[in-house]
């Protein structure tokens, strides 16, 4: 790999490992560990250190980057937890601030995929296949210049916000 494209077809690669890797036997699941690893560590590095630091980055990317979602932020920092604390066992420059939560079934995802890890961090809880199409989803407006820096996709929006956890309101005439 010598440039950000190639990180990033590396990604898109990865997250079809991924979603190939969907199973309940236990072999599946060792699998989809390891291809959820592996997708974790790519976004992180394209995000910190492909991105910003290759000259042939597409033109709007950095200022892409920038902009400030909160679930997007939520999913980038999950990345970054899940890479730095598997590949360092303990990470100590930070604290971090995603849960990883036992396999079920929770959502869309887990009843079509089988039994996903529940990744919970910044409000928002995800499946293991829902945040890596995510964070794929952003990393795909981030590397097209033609999309606005201004806007984010309302598709990458609709996503993220399906994982936003939203307090329970009582019933009326609930008993609290």
């Amino acid at each position: 790999m010598s440039n950000c494209f190639d990180v990033y077809e590396k990604l898109k690669i990865d997250l079809e490992a991924l979603e190939a890797s969907s199973g309940e036997d236990e072999q599946s699941q060792k699998r989809q560990d390891y291809a959820a690893f592996n997708f974790m560590v790519t976004a992180r590095h394209l995000a910190a250190d492909w991105l910003p630091n290759n000259a042939g980055r597409p033109k709007q990317s950095l200022k892409k980057l920038k902009r400030k979602h909160p679930g997007i932020a939520a999913a980038l920092s999950a990345a970054q937890d899940i890479a730095n604390g598997s590949k360092h066992f303990t990470v100590t420059k930070y604290t971090p601030t995603t849960t990883v939560e036992s396999r079920g079934i929770f959502d869309y995802e887990t009843w079509c995929f089988g039994p996903q890890y529940g990744v919970r961090g910044g409000g928002y809880y995800f499946s293991m296949f829902g945040l890596a199409r995510i964070l794929m989803a952003y990393f795909d407006w981030v590397f097209d210049d033609a999309a606005s820096v201004n806007v984010f996709p309302a598709g990458l929006i609709a996503q993220v916000d399906y994982s936003r956890i939203v307090p329970m309101k009582p019933r009326a005439g609930s008993v609290s």
